[in-house]
């Protein structure tokens, strides 16, 4: 099906991911629509993410984002998405948690300098640059997991049985795709 429409079979599921993450965009606005003021941040942030997450796909489906470091071709879009996006999950997750203010803002720190060094290895000049830059990012992704895992799980905790479900799932759908993706 891509062939006939001219386009290799990467782009085809490019363009199926920003019509998804758009999908995604619509079904958060019909839902939210008429929810409680307490919801609506949970809204706003879940629309903000499929957003730039849809808009991400696009550019890349259109051959954008990419640039050249060291003579390697970077999808540099890419991070900019994630460097949005992961945050922003990481916050609804502790807001969804209850957690205070100190840990999500460790939590979405943290997962910046992942991502940031992850970046970093991905343009880096050399092997060694590139191994360094990886360590340092699986360990912030190791602190991630340990604050997700640990202080998240144990605010969550504290929350009745149904929202304190639904943050674990969440947090197991982030900590099962993310490390996939690691």
């Amino acid at each position: 099906m891509a062939e006939v429409l001219g386009m290799g079979m990467s782009t085809a599921v490019l363009w199926i991911g920003a019509l998804a993450m758009l999908a995604g965009t619509l079904v958060y606005l019909w839902l939210g629509r008429n929810v409680a003021v307490y919801e609506q941040d949970f809204f706003i942030m879940s629309i903000s993410i499929t957003v730039i997450a849809a808009t991400a796909y696009l550019a890349m489906a259109m051959g954008m984002g990419r640039l050249s470091f060291n003579g390697e071709e970077v999808v540099v879009v890419r991070y900019i998405d994630w460097l949005l996006t992961t945050p922003l999950i990481i916050a609804l997750l502790g807001i969804l948690a209850d957690a205070d203010r100190s840990l999500i803002a460790t939590l979405v720190g943290v997962d910046i300098y992942m991502i940031a060094a992850g970046f970093l290895g991905a343009i880096a000049d050399g092997v060694f640059a590139s191994l360094v830059w990886w360590a340092l990012g699986s360990i912030a992704y190791l602190i991630l997991l340990y604050l997700l895992l640990g202080a998240l799980s144990s605010a969550a905790d504290e929350l009745p049985d149904d929202v304190s479900d639904i943050f674990t799932t969440l947090r197991n759908l982030t900590v099962v795709l993310w490390s996939v993706y690691r």
